[in-house]
């Protein structure tokens, strides 16, 4: 998963909400997440949910809040080095380089993530912000899993 929109959503609350303090860190598994949203360890995490065998449990509270584009990543001879995007049945049979995929857009999708019981006002600033500041999900020209949580 990239780091990279997540990076700039929590840098666009920031510059909004300069006041609060953040401390970011990177939990590869849900279930480390959870641990860390239950201890209060962490506030909020960023996760893709709703994954099969992976439910979040009723304690954890999530909203998705935004559909990052994948791209393609190719080596320099590859076939599909110079297009400038790609579609999925494009890319039977090919290696990786960074290429946008459209025809439909593959998005990965992330979802905040936060224990129900924090009553925290930076946590509920971070949702709000985020509530205001979609980048949408859902759009045209794009496809979500069916295993996504649609909310």
């Amino acid at each position: 998963m990239s780091r990279t929109v997540i990076a700039r959503v929590i840098r666009a609350f920031h510059q909004v909400h300069p006041e609060t303090e953040l401390d970011l860190m990177k939990l590869f598994e849900v279930e480390t997440a959870v641990a860390a949203l239950r201890s209060g360890a962490i506030d909020a995490a960023f996760r893709p949910v709703a994954m099969p065998g992976r439910p979040i449990p009723e304690d954890i509270a999530g909203v998705r809040v935004l559909d990052e584009p994948l791209h393609l990543l190719t080596g320099p001879a590859h076939a599909l080095t110079a297009a400038r995007s790609v579609t999925p049945a494009q890319l039977v049979g090919h290696g990786l380089r960074r290429i946008p995929v459209t025809g439909p857009t593959p998005v990965y999708p992330h979802s905040l993530l936060w224990h129900r019981d924090i009553r925290n006002p930076a946590l509920a600033a971070l949702r709000d912000h985020l509530a205001a500041t979609k980048t949408g999900h859902d759009r045209p020209g794009t496809w979500t899993p069916n295993w996504v949580s649609r909310t």
